[in-house]
């Protein structure tokens, strides 16, 4: 009953407001104390148990940074792992074979913040080993066991593996074809992304004997400008003409096709794809434009979210050499061009797709950009709220894009003297775990180098949200001196 009562806590943990949370995570702690102490057999509860311990314990770790992130949740995965192999010993695997199940499921709960480049190498031990056994005792959950799959090439991608995953991938493959064949997509680009340093060649591969109706047959197009297989710019271009030349006959609209009512929903999908990755691309206007033309009038949800952000991108290539400007006009342009962007995410909230969630807040942080001045902010301030509510909502992984976005949009707060809704953002942002390349590392001789900009600001908040306390050293005492003189 004490594992029972301490699973239920940890599940009422995640409603309600903060201080009900944590009375609940407390009480979870307290109930598997007392079940520890009272040396338990070792049964389905013992089990139980430790993976209820691992989940208390990886979540709270959540809230930490590396290199501390990653070893506090190595630590409660350990607990996982030792259930793990309880309940797989030859004795226990008829009784307990579901528990495993139940472990992969706590593994994507505690792991998840480290399944990210740099971090996901960890977990190739653990991912290995759940993948393995959810085979062993023929889960049916068959999507599950896929998504699992999946995670795990992307462990062993970052621990430089990519051929070990891509065996793992197969077994996905056989799995998915058979059982969750929506999903059959996502393994394709997966498989694309792991033999990425093999070339073009490689990718078209991946597909080779697809039915071209299935939009897959542009997939190698599609990997090779994500994956950064080619980025010069007339590359890229080519590359997308030829995936287009694979969707639509050598990027003409086929014959009697009514726009995008008569295109089948996959193709129409993969050419706005496409037209998204060639519009921001120098020379890759008019090919863009083609992309629309050839979609307009879908009835594809997707698809016309692709038509509308497509659009409001080449607004702004049209403007050519004038962006730099800051003209009214130019101005006034990248404003309805980002207000349509905005109208995008929100399509794709409502849609609950975290994929087009992130590659719309993408596209609107790169198009935002030049109006993050202290006189234009104010323009970006609506968008930038939605993208950060929105990235927050789905735990996205993006975890750098969401600290430059709650920057800004403590900068607009503090802007406005709304002191209360910038200091939250501050710490919201000082709170995520993101990294950057050695490159911007050497550059600015920081692990984290927004923090220049953050640090400041959470210690003019903390001055003005003090009512009480008197500034102590030098610097505080000026910054208060300016900012009551403003």
């Amino acid at each position: 009953m004490l594992v029972v009562a301490a699973e239920a806590a940890i599940e009422l943990s995640e409603f309600g407001i903060e201080q009900a949370r944590s009375d609940m995570v407390q009480m979870a702690g307290e109930l598997l104390r007392r079940f520890w102490i009272s040396d338990p057999c070792k049964n389905q509860y013992y089990i139980r148990g430790g993976f209820a311990q691992g989940t208390l314990d990886g979540v709270a770790a959540h809230v930490l940074k590396q290199p501390e992130l990653v070893d506090k949740v190595l630590a409660a995965l350990s607990f996982l792992q030792k259930g793990l192999e309880l309940s797989l010993e030859s004795h226990n695997k008829v009784r307990y074979g579901f528990l495993v199940y139940n472990c992969s499921v706590h593994l994507w709960n505690v792991a998840r913040p480290l399944i990210r480049p740099g971090t996901a190498r960890s977990l190739v031990a653990i991912y290995t080993q759940v993948v393995d056994a959810l085979q062993e005792v023929a889960d049916t959950n068959f999507e599950w066991r896929v998504r699992c799959i999946f995670n795990l090439c992307r462990c062993l991608d970052d621990a430089g593996s990519p051929d070990d995953a891509v065996k793992y991938l197969e077994q996905g493959k056989t799995l998915a074809r058979a059982h969750a064949p929506h999903l059959m997509p996502k393994l394709y680009r997966m498989h694309m992304f792991l033999v990425r340093a093999k070339g073009k060649g490689a990718l078209a591969d991946v597909v080779k004997g697809c039915q071209p109706e299935t939009g897959l047959t542009a997939l190698p197009s599609i990997q090779a400008v994500r994956c950064q297989v080619v980025t010069d710019p007339a590359e890229v271009v080519s590359t997308v003409q030829e995936g287009l030349g694979t969707l639509m006959g050598e990027g003409k609209p086929c014959d009697g096709c009514d726009g995008g009512k008569d295109l089948p929903h996959p193709i129409a999908e993969a050419v706005m794809e496409l037209g998204r990755l060639v519009a921001s691309v120098r020379g890759g206007t008019e090919l863009a434009e083609q992309c629309v033309k050839q979609c307009h009038g879908s009835k594809n949800v997707s698809v016309i979210q692709g038509v509308e952000m497509v659009k409001a991108q080449l607004v702004v290539n049209n403007l050519g050499d004038d962006v730099e400007l800051y003209t009214e006009h130019t101005v006034q342009q990248l404003t309805d061009a980002l207000v349509t962007i905005e109208k995008c995410l929100q399509v794709a909230i409502r849609a609950d797709d975290g994929e087009l969630i992130q590659d719309t807040c993408l596209v609107a942080w790169g198009m935002g950009l030049r109006l993050l001045q202290p006189s234009l902010r104010e323009r970006c301030k609506t968008m930038l709220h939605v993208a950060a509510e929105a990235l927050e909502l789905i735990q996205s992984p993006l975890t750098h894009l969401r600290t430059h976005v709650h920057l800004e949009m403590a900068q607009c707060e503090l802007a406005n003297e709304l002191v209360k809704k910038a200091d939250t953002h501050c710490k919201k942002a000082l709170a995520l775990d993101y990294f950057v390349d050695s490159e911007q590392e050497e550059k600015f001789g920081l692990l984290r180098p927004l923090d220049r900009f953050l640090v400041p600001i959470q210690n003019k908040l903390d001055l003005k949200v003090s009512l009480y306390a008197q500034p102590e050293r030098p610097e505080e005492k000026a910054i208060l001196v300016v900012d009551q003189a403003r």
